[in-house]
């Protein structure tokens, strides 16, 4: 991400001295862009700048100082309710990927990288009839423990 940053500001500013890049060029810069925009940019920014100071092509670092506008906190995922899942169901019928989906996610608690990787693959059967055993992603590296969740 940063070196597309960097790519497009040469294109733009690369024709200009560094050594004369002033506090209010980047303050400009930043108007236009949105808050999570503005701290990517800035933190590339900061980077090039500790570099041409480091390298004796300007005695201090303009971005010093600007702030990035803040980001607006976000009140997250909404969580469904009874009457919404029976909408879902009663709109995807069983067979389609959709219900399939909700299905996993909501009868075996699965988080949302492993309900997109579970398959046949993870169906075993050990006489007492059909259970589905993953290892999440999240747990690996740590404890690398077995969910089974079944027999149906």
């Amino acid at each position: 991400m940063r070196r597309n940053i960097l790519e497009r500001f040469r294109a733009e500013h690369g024709e200009k001295r560094i050594g004369l890049l002033q506090r209010i060029h980047i303050v400009m810069l930043l108007e236009a862009m949105k808050p999570h925009a503005q701290k990517n940019w800035l933190k590339t920014i900061r980077g090039l700048m500790a570099f041409a100071v480091a390298n004796s092509m300007r005695p201090d670092d303009p971005s010093e100082g600007v702030r990035a506008a803040k980001v607006a906190k976000s009140m997250g995922h909404m969580t469904w309710l009874e009457p919404q899942i029976a909408i879902y169901r009663k709109h995807h019928q069983p067979g389609t990927m959709a219900r399939l989906g909700l299905e996993l996610m909501f009868n075996i608690g699965a988080r949302r990288y492993d309900a997109h990787v579970l398959g046949h693959q993870h169906i075993r059967d050990d006489g007492k009839g059909p259970k589905l055993c993953w290892r999440p992603h999240k747990t690996l590296r740590t404890t690398g423990k077995l969910l089974q969740d079944g027999p149906w």
